[in-house]
């Protein structure tokens, strides 16, 4: 869809100014833009490069390691989904008071460096939150092309009726990609002293949004596809033992598409009431 205010991609929460400014931004910063919009990133473990294929931001390393695309924080026993992302935060000495007095030029090259940081932090989830909005798309059309039916066929249902909850996971996933992807392009507007509270505010329910996201996102594509591999990727699995495990992936994708949506709309209300995106919302 598309804003029929300014003509850009839909972007709600945030508004046509903000999408403007950010737009205008990354055109002057194109180089930078184009370096993180590279495809491969290097294994934190064994430094093999490794190309993002999927939607979630959980990868794993044929060696075995498991870490997040965006932060590089471990994924293994312990899921990680959200990044905390302090990158963007005023340097502080250890006592937690901001660092010792400055120098105008290193004040001036510190605060360069600071909203370079910023913008990049910014930039790659906006950018990662895309590919993954463009990549839950084609797994949609793969999906009611055939893959529908093949899972209909494994697990013993009709595909119209039993298999609906895939697809609602799926046009959550959609919405949900779009609205981080555009709080990301508001997120690097706020300054990170003199909107310190809208900050927190806004952490912590970006933060919300996007781990509920990730959840939903790998059960919806990593999951789904262990349960029900398509034809060519790998040996089916046991028909009995997908007729027995389809209930509970069933009732486990509605719980994480109802948790999503919730945690969704408390980042859009907040964009409607608490944060300064008033204006005209955008679907």
């Amino acid at each position: 869809g598309f804003c029929w205010s300014c003509g850009e991609e839909a972007h709600r929460p945030v508004s046509c100014g903000t999408v403007r400014a950010w737009l205008a931004k990354n055109k002057s910063d194109s180089e930078t833009a184009n370096w993180m919009l590279a495809n491969t990133k290097v294994c934190p473990k064994c430094r093999r490069a490794i190309e993002k294929n999927n939607g979630c931001n959980h990868m794993s390393c044929p060696c075995g390691h498991h870490f997040c695309w965006l932060c590089f924080k471990p994924a293994g026993t312990q899921e990680h989904y959200a990044c905390e992302g302090d990158i963007y935060r005023p340097r502080r000495d250890a006592t937690g008071s901001k660092a010792a007095v400055e120098t105008k030029e290193e004040a001036t090259a510190r605060q360069a460096r600071a909203s370079l940081d910023r913008y990049l932090f910014h930039y790659e989830r906006w950018a990662g939150n895309l590919k993954s909005l463009e990549k839950a798309h084609q797994d949609m059309d793969k999906l009611e092309r055939s893959e529908l039916e093949e899972m209909a066929a494994a697990a013993g249902v009709k595909a119209v009726t039993e298999l609906e909850f895939v697809m609602e996971a799926y046009k959550e996933i959609v919405y949900g990609r779009r609205v981080l992807r555009w709080a990301h392009a508001y997120g690097y507007y706020l300054d990170p002293e003199r909107d310190s509270k809208k900050r927190e505010l806004f952490d912590y329910l970006q933060a919300e949004a996007n781990a509920s996201l990730e959840q939903l996102h790998k059960c919806a594509e990593v999951d789904r596809k262990k349960i029900f591999p398509s034809h060519g990727e790998g040996e089916a699995a046991d028909v009995s033992m997908v007729k027995k495990v389809f209930k509970d992936y069933r009732e486990r994708m509605v719980n994480l598409t109802v948790a999503s949506r919730t945690f969704m709309g408390n980042l859009v209300k907040a964009f409607e009431t608490n944060l300064p995106e008033v204006g005209k919302m955008n679907w």
